[in-house]
Protein backbone atom coordinates (compact mmCIF):
# COMPACT_ATOMS: atom_id res chain seq x y z
CA UNK A 1 0.00 0.00 0.00
CA UNK A 2 1.48 3.32 -0.90
CA UNK A 3 0.33 6.31 1.05
CA UNK A 4 -0.56 9.59 -1.36
CA UNK A 5 1.26 12.18 0.89
CA UNK A 6 4.11 12.98 2.82
CA UNK A 7 3.89 11.38 6.66
CA UNK A 8 6.92 12.37 8.70
CA UNK A 9 6.77 10.28 12.10
CA UNK A 10 9.22 12.22 14.34
CA UNK A 11 8.30 10.08 17.22
CA UNK A 12 10.03 7.16 15.34
CA UNK A 13 12.82 8.78 15.40
CA UNK A 14 13.36 9.44 19.06
CA UNK A 15 15.24 6.95 22.23
CA UNK A 16 13.25 3.90 21.62
CA UNK A 17 12.45 3.95 25.63
CA UNK A 18 10.08 5.93 24.90
CA UNK A 19 7.88 3.81 22.05
CA UNK A 20 7.41 0.55 21.14
CA UNK A 21 7.83 -0.85 17.50
CA UNK A 22 4.52 -2.67 17.14
CA UNK A 23 1.92 -3.36 14.00
CA UNK A 24 -1.45 -2.94 14.28
CA UNK A 25 -4.22 -5.20 14.82
CA UNK A 26 -6.20 -6.10 12.14
CA UNK A 27 -9.82 -5.59 12.22
CA UNK A 28 -12.38 -8.02 11.19
CA UNK A 29 -14.85 -6.48 8.03
CA UNK A 30 -13.94 -2.63 8.69
CA UNK A 31 -16.13 -0.48 7.01
CA UNK A 32 -16.37 3.37 6.33
CA UNK A 33 -18.42 5.67 8.20
CA UNK A 34 -18.38 8.94 6.61
CA UNK A 35 -15.41 11.01 4.80
CA UNK A 36 -15.34 14.81 5.51
CA UNK A 37 -14.50 15.59 1.69
CA UNK A 38 -13.25 19.45 2.51
CA UNK A 39 -10.76 18.51 4.86
CA UNK A 40 -9.41 15.05 2.49
CA UNK A 41 -8.89 17.96 -0.47
CA UNK A 42 -7.30 20.54 2.18
CA UNK A 43 -4.73 17.90 3.05
CA UNK A 44 -4.24 16.35 -0.52
CA UNK A 45 -5.96 13.60 -0.31
CA UNK A 46 -8.62 12.12 -2.34
CA UNK A 47 -11.55 11.19 -0.87
CA UNK A 48 -12.54 8.53 -3.17
CA UNK A 49 -9.17 6.34 -2.79
CA UNK A 50 -10.15 7.14 1.61
CA UNK A 51 -13.28 5.52 0.63
CA UNK A 52 -12.06 2.72 -1.50
CA UNK A 53 -11.24 -1.21 -0.16
CA UNK A 54 -8.06 -0.28 -0.26
CA UNK A 55 -8.75 3.15 1.72
CA UNK A 56 -10.44 1.55 4.34
CA UNK A 57 -8.27 -1.03 4.93
CA UNK A 58 -5.90 1.40 5.48
CA UNK A 59 -7.43 3.36 7.67
CA UNK A 60 -8.47 0.75 9.88
CA UNK A 61 -4.69 -0.92 10.26
CA UNK A 62 -5.19 -3.78 8.30
CA UNK A 63 -2.79 -2.76 5.65
CA UNK A 64 0.23 -0.94 6.36
CA UNK A 65 2.04 1.43 4.04
CA UNK A 66 5.92 0.46 2.89
CA UNK A 67 6.90 3.53 4.56
CA UNK A 68 5.39 3.50 7.60
CA UNK A 69 6.92 3.24 11.06
CA UNK A 70 4.22 1.48 13.27
CA UNK A 71 4.78 2.49 16.79
CA UNK A 72 2.82 2.62 20.05
CA UNK A 73 3.59 5.31 22.69
CA UNK A 74 2.96 5.79 26.39
CA UNK A 75 3.04 9.03 28.40
CA UNK A 76 2.78 9.99 32.01
CA UNK A 77 0.50 12.65 34.10
CA UNK A 78 -1.50 13.84 36.63
CA UNK A 79 -5.00 11.41 36.21
CA UNK A 80 -7.88 12.32 38.56
CA UNK A 81 -5.21 13.85 41.35
CA UNK A 82 -2.91 10.71 40.82
CA UNK A 83 0.33 10.61 38.98
CA UNK A 84 -0.17 8.03 36.39
CA UNK A 85 3.37 6.18 35.17
CA UNK A 86 1.76 5.20 31.77
CA UNK A 87 -1.55 6.40 30.51
CA UNK A 88 -0.90 5.47 26.71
Amino acid sequence: MSVPFPFDNTYARLPERFFARVLPTSVKAPRLIRVNGPLAAQLGLDPDLLASEEGVEGLAGNRVAETAEPIATAYAGHQFGTFVPQLG
